[in-house]
């Protein structure tokens, strides 16, 4: 480890978890079956749509930087079993 960090990105889906949460709410006052809560299931899946592609989206930025950087990535694989008590 160099020591870099990298932002955190729950400040960027912070937003869309409140507009989820805004839409949820909303849904729960539709009545069941109508026109109106599948428009309304259309907006939240398209949020959670949004929400994933940032992920994503920051997932290759952040695995683009790390190769570009260095030269060799090593990854290790620890048995947590061994690293616990119980």
């Amino acid at each position: 480890s160099d020591g870099n960090f990298i932002n955190n990105l729950e400040e960027k889906l912070k937003p869309l978890e409140n507009k989820i949460a805004l839409l949820q709410k909303r849904i729960k006052h539709k009545v069941k079956g109508s026109n109106n809560i599948k428009k309304a299931y259309l907006k939240l899946t398209l949020v959670h749509k949004r929400k994933a592609d940032i992920r994503n989206d920051f997932l290759h930025q952040v695995s683009t930087l790390l190769v570009k950087n260095h030269d060799v990535i090593v990854i290790e694989d620890l048995k947590v079993r061994n690293m616990s008590k119980s």
